[in-house]
């Protein structure tokens, strides 16, 4: 959503399914097993605010990988 990816997500979309090829699944005809699964695209500041919201933790990273974001988080000592 926020940047530029592999994945081409809807513009303003945030829940979407994208396909899952099960590992080790290819047939004799080349086919391969593929499901569906649900993904949340995060907004720029949106996955830190619900850890803030939580609370409890302390957050030592944020970054955006392979078309969403991301946060590297500890829990508190006194929690």
């Amino acid at each position: 959503m926020e940047q530029n990816g592999r994945r081409k997500f809807e513009q303003g979309v945030q829940d979407v399914l994208v396909p899952w090829v099960v590992p080790g699944s290819r047939q004799k005809d080349g086919s391969e097993r593929v499901y569906q699964r649900y993904y949340h695209l995060f907004r720029e500041g949106e996955l830190p605010a619900l850890f803030q919201s939580v609370g409890g933790c302390a957050i030592e990273q944020v970054g955006y990988d392979r078309d969403n974001w991301y946060v590297v988080a500890v829990k508190e000592k006194n929690c």
